[in-house]
């Protein structure tokens, strides 16, 4: 169960003779050889996962069963009996087995699940001001270039002001730039640093495929230089003769050995 809504996972091994009389297809100690049914599904925090017997699923709709687990709360033990209640009340005489499991938390994904997840997301629409986007509004424009769109937004949840960015138009078609556009999101959520932007905490499902970040309020470092066009710079590496440019690739090359281990050409 995922937002109120159930899924059934699994096919009942079945045959069914008549409208009132079946048997079971498949079982253990039926057949010399076993086979199993198995399939792989991502999972989020919050989901619910009902395992039950004949003996119960085929005595309590799944409207009751939401219900049940809805009303019990955290006590999911108390869920399982009112299931079982219900189904001997309506008049089951098989065995009434009920286990129910909740998803409170998961482990970080890794780099592999990250991309397959997001891959399969749609890009966003072309973000304009006052436009309500994926639980924010869109205030205005940052920087808009052939690399990527950002945009200064707020959380309609906090009410914190959060920097969007999305792919850019002309690259939605190239692989590579889309994986080190995703790569950014699952760096940042292992960086803790004051001098590296903090991604926003995801507490909602994400429906389009962008970066939301932390706003920092500020010049940026081009306006910096157009204010102080005789400031004078201090050596920042080997060379004392570096311009602004040559700094900031300096110091990010430095940070590069620092984390990596190696340098990069």
């Amino acid at each position: 169960m995922r937002g109120g809504e159930w899924e059934q996972l699994t096919n009942d091994h079945r045959l069914w003779v008549s409208p009132d009389t079946s048997y079971l297809s498949r079982a253990l100690g039926m057949d010399s050889h076993l086979e199993l049914d198995y399939r792989a599904e991502p999972v989020e925090c919050g989901d619910v996962f009902v395992l039950a017997t004949d003996g119960v699923y085929e005595f309590v709709e799944p409207s009751a069963m939401a219900q049940a687990v809805a009303a019990a709360g955290h006590d999911l033990d108390a869920a399982a009996k009112a299931m079982a209640d219900t189904a001997l009340a309506a008049g089951s005489g098989d065995n009434l087995t009920v286990q129910i499991v909740r998803i409170e938390q998961l482990p970080q994904a890794d780099a592999g699940e990250l991309l397959t997840a997001l891959a399969d997301l749609p890009f966003p629409p072309l973000l304009r001001e006052r436009m309500e986007f994926d639980g924010y509004t869109v205030l205005r424009e940052l920087h808009v270039s052939s690399r990527s769109h950002v945009h200064l937004a707020i959380d309609t949840e906090s009410r914190l002001p959060v920097v969007i960015k999305s792919p850019s138009l002309d690259l939605r078609d190239d692989p590579a730039y889309l994986e080190r556009f995703l790569m950014e999101d699952w760096i940042a959520r292992r960086i803790d640093s004051p001098f590296v932007l903090k991604p926003c905490p995801q507490t909602r499902k994400r429906h389009f495929l962008y970066v939301a970040s932390e706003f920092v309020d500020g010049r940026t470092l081009a306006q910096w230089m157009l204010d102080h066009p005789q400031r004078r710079w201090k050596r920042c590496g080997p060379s004392s003769n570096r311009s602004p440019r040559a700094c900031v690739r300096f110091t990010a090359w430095k940070c590069c050995i620092r984390t990596c281990g190696r340098k990069t050409s």
